[in-house]
């Protein structure tokens, strides 16, 4: 009999976590009678859950609403399991992923309208995994730089000409 490696603490409690999530998202998805899969990894000490399946648009909502809530209650079943914050991203039939490459397109089209006019450029209000994806576009071009406006729900990127200002002042 060979003795597998044990696992770090941290990815243990990551692999808990994910147990407790997916056990909630194969009870909801019984609930709602679709036929899903559920796919669960650790990327950089966090847990990606990706459920794929046909007419999954009710998990989804309009704007991502339902996505959103079903995220935070996942990554709450998580928390209350293990007693510690589970860091957990949710993506269903893949809106995360398309929508992040949606808005850095937009994110890449406003940077070259800031680049042309040298005027900032507010975007629309966003998600944070959102505005992320949008901020790690700004952070790879050169000439531009980005902060976060507003309050949630409303919460948005602004892009600005030049190098970012130093924040001591």
């Amino acid at each position: 009999m060979t003795e597998e490696e044990p696992l770090d603490p941290v990815e243990e409690l990551l692999n808990d976590q994910a147990d407790a999530a997916e056990e909630f998202l194969e009870g909801l998805l019984k609930l709602f009678e679709l036929d899903a899969e559920i796919d669960s990894d650790l990327e950089d000490d966090v847990i990606v859950m990706e459920v794929e399946g046909d007419d999954l648009a009710v998990l989804i909502g309009h704007h991502g609403a339902t996505i959103e809530a079903l995220q935070d209650l996942s990554r709450s079943v998580a928390n209350h399991k293990t007693g510690e914050r589970a860091p957990l991203i949710l993506d269903i039939g893949g809106y995360r992923s398309h929508r992040r490459d949606i808005v850095q397109d937009k994110g890449r089209r406003a940077i070259e309208s800031v680049l042309n006019s040298g005027s900032s450029k507010p975007l629309e209000p966003m998600q944070p995994y959102e505005r992320k994806a949008v901020h790690d576009v700004v952070a790879e071009t050169d000439g531009v730089w980005s902060d976060s406006a507003g309050e949630e729900p409303d919460r948005y990127v602004v892009i600005h000409p030049g190098q970012e200002e130093d924040s001591d002042a």
